[in-house]
């Protein structure tokens, strides 16, 4: 009845797993090990989305939902990767920089355009987001198109705007000791 819908699910995770190897922890002297595994970093997204999408004469309308949840994580390295001063070239991830963080999301969502003509339209939309650690936001976006001619489209588009920072962003932090001096990247 002119109503196209969709459903979908996204999921992926990526993970990187550091070690070092003909390298030594000076602090251990003559036993510290040559290999190391030095710890590492995941990330897990799954998203799923339903979207409707009709028309009405000139105007194009499409509503939709998202659910999203996301995990990351810095699992630590071993102890000699880490340890008073850590391998050479990469001190491991230690138990103070390792972390297991999740999130949820819900949004909703909602977008107009109206065709004046096949060269000139003028787009509205927002978008309710409920992030589960930093609270909620709803922006909209304005944007309007002109076609000069069949190969020159001029677009322009305004919007307010928050996105949440990733689990990364939020969530990574790195100890390491040099010298018996401790930095931090937090």
């Amino acid at each position: 009845d002119g109503i196209f819908w969709d459903i979908s699910n996204v999921y992926g995770v990526n993970k990187i797993e550091y070690y070092v190897d003909n390298s030594m922890n000076y602090s251990m002297g003559a036993s510290s090990p040559t290999s190391f595994n030095n710890g590492s970093l995941e990330f897990m997204q799954n998203t799923t989305n339903l979207d409707f999408k009709t028309n009405f004469d000139k105007l194009d309308l499409a509503v939709g939902a998202e659910y999203r949840m996301e995990d990351y994580k810095i699992e630590s390295g071993d102890l000699a990767s880490y340890k008073d001063g850590g391998s050479q070239g990469f001190p491991g991830y230690s138990d103070l920089s390792a972390v297991d963080a999740d999130r949820s999301s819900y949004a909703f969502y909602i977008d107009a355009t109206y065709n004046f003509s096949e060269d000139f339209s003028l787009e509205g939309a927002g978008r309710f987001e409920d992030y589960s650690d930093s609270g909620q936001t709803t922006n909209i976006k304005l944007a309007t198109a002109y076609k000069v001619i069949e190969e020159v489209l001029l677009r322009a588009s305004a919007s307010t705007g928050f996105r949440a920072p990733s689990l990364a962003q939020s969530n990574y932090s790195n100890v390491a000791t040099f010298g018996g001096v401790t930095s931090g990247t937090f």
